[in-house]
C-alpha cells in the first residue's frame, strides 16, 4: 500500500499508525515495514454514554457538538470518561521530504516481550 501511495498519489505526505500496548499490541508490524517509531501518544479518553456504548470523544464531540462533561452534567446526562492507555506512535513519509518536518525524535524501536 505504501509503494502504491507513493507512485499513484500526491496529496498525503506520510502515514501514521498507532498499536495498542492495552491489548498486548507492540506495532512490531509497522517497525518491519519500515515505519518510524516516535514513541507513546498522549493518552486521549473515552466517553461511556448512558445506553452503555464506549465512544471516542472526538465522536461524542462530533455528534453531540461538545465534549463538556460540565455540559452534559448540567443537562442530566450521565456521561462519564474512561480512561485510555497511551498508544505507540509510527509514521512513515511517502514523500521524503517530509522526514526533514518531523518534530518528534525517531526513537529506537525495542522488541517488547
Amino acid at each position: 500500500m505504501i509503494r502504491l501511495l507513493r507512485r499513484w498519489q500526491n496529496t498525503a505526505k506520510a502515514i501514521v499508525a498507532y498499536s495498542d500496548p492495552a491489548v498486548g499490541h507492540d506495532g512490531g508490524i509497522y517497525w518491519v515495514a519500515g515505519f518510524s517509531y516516535l514513541g507513546l501518544s498522549e493518552a486521549t479518553s473515552l466517553s461511556r454514554l448512558p445506553n452503555g456504548n464506549v465512544t471516542h470523544s472526538r465522536s461524542l464531540g462530533h455528534r453531540c457538538g461538545t465534549r463538556s462533561m460540565a455540559y452534559f452534567k448540567s443537562r442530566g446526562i450521565d456521561v462519564r470518561t474512561v480512561p485510555q492507555e497511551a498508544k505507540h506512535t509510527y509514521v512513515v513519509c511517502l514523500d521524503q521530504i517530509w522526514n526533514l518536518r518531523l518534530f518528534a525524535p525517531v526513537l529506537p524501536y525495542v522488541i517488547r516481550s
